[in-house]
């Protein structure tokens, strides 16, 4: 259920998010109407493009939540995030949930993005841009389509076994059209846990031959 007042999604805030020294500060969220001007300022600027506006609009979302500093939701035993996060200054954390999709994350991080030990089965709806980690282990991924655009630091996926039945799909890669663009940049090196090893060097091999196109819909496949 999609939260659409500001008083719904600032109490849901209070109650879930750990935020900064744990302390709710609501100057610390920004939540931008997408029916007023404060939308149009965004658009005027750059801030946000209109098909991304016309998408959550036709979600049924009233706001998007910007916030100033990290968000911490983990461990909260939430099974959905009710409303859209957009840009997050610091780092987003949504690990130790019972999340089965990365619906309502935020479109791009300003530091690392976590989101493991979830059920979580596709990277739909990951964030575009990460600028530091980008952590999403023990989920139930199948595939790496949605993958992020931009990931500044580190990745680690492992625990993520149904990726190793796919993983034909990734070696083979290479060999489409839509690969031919700009090439990933990233860490080669995982701090992987030992009985990983073999299952991560599969993954680190695939995702060195990809690439990837410049303006990926996070809500497309590669």
């Amino acid at each position: 259920m999609i939260l659409k007042t500001k008083s719904q999604i600032l109490s849901w805030l209070q109650k879930n998010d750990y935020g900064y020294e744990s302390k709710f500060k609501s100057q610390d969220y920004q939540l931008i109407n997408l029916y007023n001007s404060d939308i149009d300022s965004m658009l005027d600027m750059s801030q946000i493009n209109l098909e991304d506006v016309i998408k959550l609009k036709q979600e049924g979302h009233q706001y998007i939540v910007n916030v100033n500093t990290l968000v911490d939701i983990s461990n909260k035993k939430i099974t959905e995030i009710p409303f859209q996060f957009y840009h997050i200054v610091d780092s987003f954390d949504c690990s130790h949930n019972e999340l089965i999709s990365l619906s309502g994350c935020p479109y791009g991080v300003g530091g690392s993005f976590r989101c493991s030990d979830n059920k979580i089965t596709s990277l739909q709806y990951c964030p575009l841009f990460i600028n530091d980690n980008f952590i999403c282990k023990y989920n139930e991924l199948r595939s790496l389509n949605y993958f992020p655009e931009t990931v500044g630091g580190m990745m680690n996926l492992s625990g993520n076994k149904e990726l190793l039945k796919y993983k034909k799909n990734y070696i083979n890669l290479s060999n489409q059209d839509f690969l031919k663009q700009q090439e990933f940049s990233f860490w080669n090196q995982f701090h992987l846990l030992e009985k990983y090893e073999k299952e991560n060097q599969i993954i680190q091999e695939s995702l060195g031959i990809l690439n990837q196109p410049k303006h990926q819909k996070r809500d497309k496949k590669l």
